[in-house]
C-alpha cells in the first residue's frame, strides 16, 4: 500500500500512509490489515477509505459502499474557488476587507 499511495501522490502519499498507520491507536493490527486489504474493492485506497472500512467492520450498521464508475458519474460536479491569502493577512493584521 505505501508504494501505491506514493506512486499516485508522491510525498503526500507517504503522509497518508503514516495517517493510516496512526489508526493503530484506535484499531487493532488485524482490523487495520483487513481494512487495507478491502480498500481496493472500494476503488479508493486512502486514509479516509481505510478509516470508513474500519468503522464498518466494528459497526455493521455503518455500511461502507463501494463506488462504481456509474455511482461516481451520478455525483454532482462542483467548483471550489480559491481565495487570495492576502485577504486573510489583512484580517489578521486587524484591518477590514
Amino acid at each position: 500500500m505505501p508504494q501505491r499511495l506514493e506512486s499516485r501522490n508522491g510525498n503526500a502519499g507517504k503522509r497518508e500512509y503514516i495517517l493510516i498507520l496512526q489508526l493503530l491507536g484506535d484499531f487493532t493490527l488485524p482490523e487495520l490489515r483487513e481494512a487495507i486489504e478491502k480498500a481496493p474493492e472500494y476503488n479508493c485506497a486512502t486514509y479516509e477509505t481505510v478509516k470508513i472500512i474500519l468503522f464498518s467492520l466494528r459497526e455493521p450498521a455503518f455500511e461502507a459502499v463501494p463506488l462504481s464508475s456509474e455511482k461516481l458519474m451520478g455525483l454532482p460536479k462542483f467548483h471550489l474557488e480559491t481565495t487570495d491569502a492576502s485577504s486573510y493577512r489583512t484580517l489578521l493584521a486587524g484591518g477590514g476587507l
